[in-house]
């Protein structure tokens, strides 16, 4: 069942990750990047491991990482 607060939530992980990524998150070809769930699964767990696991704390990084679970009910 569609939860609105789930997807606010993860819409707010993406929103971080850009943000500790100053801007650098945004990748160059929009379109293609998430052509599939795998790929983007890959992607934001790559761009989190890059921009925040390396540069901010545990706390944050654990934060980034639940807020951006695909399972909705793992967030």
């Amino acid at each position: 069942m569609y939860d609105p607060f789930k997807v606010d939530v993860f819409a707010l992980g993406i929103t971080t990750l850009v943000m500790c990524s100053l801007g650098r998150f945004v990748p160059k070809d929009r379109m293609s990047y998430c052509a599939n769930s795998l790929d983007h699964t890959l992607f934001l767990r790559q761009s989190r491991k890059n921009f925040v696991k390396k540069r901010y704390s545990g706390v944050l990084n654990r934060l980034v990482k639940l807020m951006l679970e695909d399972d909705e009910f793992k967030r």
